[in-house]
């Protein structure tokens, strides 16, 4: 957006409106939804063909994870060190294999 809002002048304004909400757009199907109108009503045509083509495929990716709330919680990541050993022996990805 940052460069778009440089080549193209004359959507500075319509950028401005929808630049701070870019970041979060892609954090979830609700902020992409609350980003994606506003987004198209800018009026730039760059955007819109991006949202229409590779925007599609974000929406998709959004689709097959579900909510956060019915998916299983993430556990790959290793133990950090501030976590206290009960914490960490909680993850299943922390124990040792069993059998």
């Amino acid at each position: 957006m940052s460069k778009l809002r440089s080549e193209q002048p004359q959507h500075r304004d319509a950028i401005e409106k929808v630049l701070p909400d870019v970041e979060a757009a892609f954090t979830g199907p609700a902020f992409w939804t609350a980003f994606v109108k506003p987004a198209h009503a800018a009026g730039i045509s760059r955007v819109s063909e991006w949202l229409n083509t590779t925007g599609r495929v974000v929406e998709e990716q959004f689709g097959r994870r579900g909510l956060r709330s019915k998916r299983p919680a993430d556990c790959r990541c290793q133990p950090r060190r501030w976590m206290h050993s009960s914490t960490r022996s909680a993850c299943p990805s922390s124990r040792a294999p069993t059998g």
